[in-house]
């Protein structure tokens, strides 16, 4: 079967590919809630350069736009080296009518003058780990000693701002944040980062702290709504915040564009670890059921035609005969949610997304607040109130 064939089924040639690349599995960080399986303080497997070389050779030769996402473990430990030889080779083998992308999400503490010029001489957008003020990400980010890395990850971040860029952040929504929701706004506001706020989910390491960490569907969805609340009456919006700004966006067009929104989105994204291991998006890692092949012996054919990929893609399908779904007035903006979390908290792929509540809560929050607001407009008439 032809590439461009299985492209086609899958919905992705038009938008292109995401290669999520865990290069190296090392990480100078022990974080509370990490989801890796594996202590990443003993684990130092680094990708070989024959792997990183077909990675990227099979990937611009089979599609027109590659976006790149270099992350870990820390992906910064391996060294400044390593991206620079990627950069050669995405030059060596894209055509002239080839898109590529390159972003990298890093927890700051390791960027220094060259990791900073390097990212803005080759247009790297960054993103950085990072929960809030300090009383909030120091409870959970930290070193290997209990120590905590606020002051490190701030330093790495205003050195990029020197530099002119604009780092992006990512933070993971836990029992800190609760209450603490207008210090956490506030902090990202004055310092102008644009955040995705995500909720913790117990996986891997994360499993041992979901007493301590775990929040109900409930309690997140008004975590999401006291920050939105704080963003949207703010007036001068700043920042954006996601998910608020992809379902404002998703409210006025009908049409989603985070992971976790769109159906079938799941074969947009490929991850590949160290040793060339390809399974579907990051958060997966090698789970045995997600495994797709390897890019060091399998072509993309190949890795779209196994039975992981058809069975990711069924469940793409999962909010049209999901009894909870189908039925459900925010179906074509929610799809069944996140699949990977369906699998850590419900063992199955098949359910919906163990945060339906929390989606449910902020997507029925903000239509009341924009049609409550004169200056905007629903456009998207399938919302039935």
């Amino acid at each position: 079967m032809k590439v461009k064939n299985i492209c086609k089924k899958a919905n992705i040639a038009k938008g292109g590919i995401t290669l999520l690349i865990e290069n190296n599995s090392y990480c100078n960080l022990g974080c509370k809630y990490c989801y890796a399986d594996k202590p990443r303080e003993t684990s130092n497997e680094s990708m070989d350069y024959e792997t990183l070389e077909k990675i990227i050779r099979k990937s611009l030769e089979n599609f027109k736009e590659v976006r790149f996402l270099w992350h870990g473990g820390e992906p910064l430990t391996q060294g400044i080296s390593f991206y620079e030889k990627a950069i050669e080779l995405q030059k060596k083998y894209k055509s002239e009518d080839s898109i590529v992308k390159n972003s990298m999400q890093t927890n700051g503490t390791l960027i220094d003058e060259k990791v900073a010029d390097f990212i803005e001489e080759n247009d790297v957008s960054i993103g950085v780990s990072i929960d809030g003020p300090k009383k909030v990400h120091n409870k959970t980010r930290t070193y290997k000693d209990g120590s905590g890395t606020f002051e490190d990850t701030m330093e790495g971040i205003n050195l990029l701002k020197e530099k002119g860029l604009s780092p992006g952040a990512l933070m993971v929504a836990t029992k800190y944040s609760k209450g603490n929701e207008e210090e956490i706004y506030s902090f990202f506001r004055e310092h102008e980062m644009s955040v995705k706020i995500n909720p913790f989910y117990p996986a891997g390491e994360g499993k041992r702290k979901e007493e301590e960490l775990a929040l109900s569907p409930k309690e997140m969805g008004e975590i999401w709504i006291k920050i939105f609340d704080l963003w949207f009456n703010d007036g001068e919006y700043r920042i954006n915040i996601n998910p608020f700004k992809q379902m404002i966006k998703g409210l006025q067009t009908g049409k989603m564009e985070d992971c976790n929104f769109i159906k079938g989105s799941c074969p947009y994204f490929f991850f590949f670890d160290p040793d060339g291991n390809v399974s579907i998006c990051g958060e997966w890692s090698m789970d045995a059921d997600i495994n797709l092949g390897n890019i060091n012996k399998d072509n993309f054919q190949e890795l779209m035609a196994s039975k992981s990929y058809i069975k990711m893609e069924r469940r793409g399908e999962l909010s049209d005969y999901h009894p909870d779904c189908k039925k459900c007035k925010w179906k074509e903006f929610c799809h069944s949610g996140c699949s990977h979390l369906s699998y850590e908290v419900e063992n199955s792929i098949f359910e919906k997304d163990p945060f339906c509540k929390s989606r449910k809560m902020i997507f029925e929050h903000i239509l009341n607040s924009i049609k409550e607001n004169a200056d905007i407009e629903i456009e998207n008439p399938t919302i039935e109130q």
